[in-house]
């Protein structure tokens, strides 16, 4: 089994859907960064609530792992 891995900061708004997806890392390079960005963009995430408020979250740097089976 090989496993890659991709970097990625995103941004999460107040309804907890991501925007502004960036990829920061990938190993191996622009192999799985189209397909990582359009799996990020169809998560939902918790937003973050201050004083009882959902706010959008910025920058938010998330790592996924790729483990391929020869």
């Amino acid at each position: 089994m090989s496993c890659k891995s991709m970097a990625a900061v995103i941004c999460v708004d107040s309804y907890g859907r991501t925007s502004n997806i960036k990829v920061i890392n990938a190993k191996p390079e622009q192999v799985f960064n189209s397909e990582a960005k359009r799996a990020l963009s169809k998560w939902q995430y918790s937003p973050k609530v201050v004083n009882g408020v959902a706010v959008p979250d910025k920058n938010l740097e998330m790592t996924i792992e790729f483990n391929l089976d020869n």
